[in-house]
């Protein structure tokens, strides 16, 4: 895990906070060049840049539009450029569209004060699911996989239209118990383990977020066919790989359920391109 200052104390930082992904780094202080040296802020230890040099960290996030005065400082002083940051730089390793429209979402959804649960389908080793748990802290998430990796049916399918090239038991590196490890908030967890819908078994709660990562066509369809028609009004479903070339089986479903129920979906800037239907 990465070790950062953020120099900033202002606005600049006001505005990033809720993109910052809390669980890939570990914020040692805050860096400020006025009279707010040594006070605490957040919760942590306010720096000036001469002192804050001297610790043991991995980069500095410039929270300000004062980019260039302040990375020309921070040069001056001996820090290296590689370890400075703009934090809105696109080559900032530590956002992610994907989870940054997460946590714009979940604002979204408190600010307007809707009900429902969370899912997660194709779950693997609970990467993007420990974030789930953590930004909807409050909902109860329900974590759906074979923990056997692609199901021989669903990769014949794609063998035959040609989606993939997609090989029985890939992604089986996992368990449940690799899952729930990962998560902050166990108790909201529910494990539904098998193949879906299967899975199910009768389950009928309402969602107001769903992320779909099954890589595959079939999966990815009746992941649809199902979340949409529970999706509460506001709600979001996440479907990733749509523009994954290895895997177009995905983009094949989500148009095909789009142009069968009347639904509109928009793109993520994500790697492997994402794309989001909500209501």
């Amino acid at each position: 895990m990465k070790k950062i200052f953020i120099f900033g104390t202002g606005t600049g930082y006001l505005k990033m906070k809720c993109l910052l992904p809390e669980d890939s780094y570990e914020l040692i202080g805050f860096i400020d060049n006025n009279k707010k040296q040594r006070t605490i802020f957040e919760g942590k230890e306010i720096f000036s840049p001469s002192e804050a040099i001297k610790k043991k960290f991995d980069q500095i996030l410039i929270a300000s539009t004062f980019f260039d005065e302040i990375e020309n400082q921070l040069l001056n002083l001996g820090v290296e450029k590689g370890k400075i940051i703009k934090y809105y730089s696109a080559e900032d390793t530590l956002f992610d569209a994907r989870l940054i429209s997460l946590k714009l979402v979940c604002i979204e959804i408190k600010e307007k004060k809707i009900k429902g649960n969370v899912a997660e389908l194709g779950v693997f080793r609970g990467d993007f699911s420990k974030k789930i748990n953590r930004i909807f802290s409050d909902r109860t998430l329900y974590l759906f996989d074979t923990f056997q990796g692609f199901d021989e049916k669903d990769v014949e399918l794609e063998i035959d239209n040609g989606y993939s090239n997609a090989v029985k038991g890939t992604f089986s590196d996992t368990s449940e118990m690799i899952v729930l490890n990962k998560m902050l908030y166990k108790d909201k967890c529910i494990i539904k383990k098998g193949y879906f819908p299967d899975s199910l078994n009768g389950l009928e709660d309402m969602f107001v977020f769903v992320s779909i990562d099954v890589d595959l066509y079939k999966p990815t369809y009746e992941g649809l066919q199902y979340f949409y028609n529970r999706l509460v009004k506001g709600g979001y479903i996440f479907i990733h790989d749509y523009n994954n070339l290895g895997y177009s089986g995905v983009k094949e479903a989500v148009k095909m359920f789009c142009k069968e129920n009347d639904a509109v979906y928009f793109p993520l800037s994500d790697c492997h391109g994402s794309v989001v239907i909500t209501k």
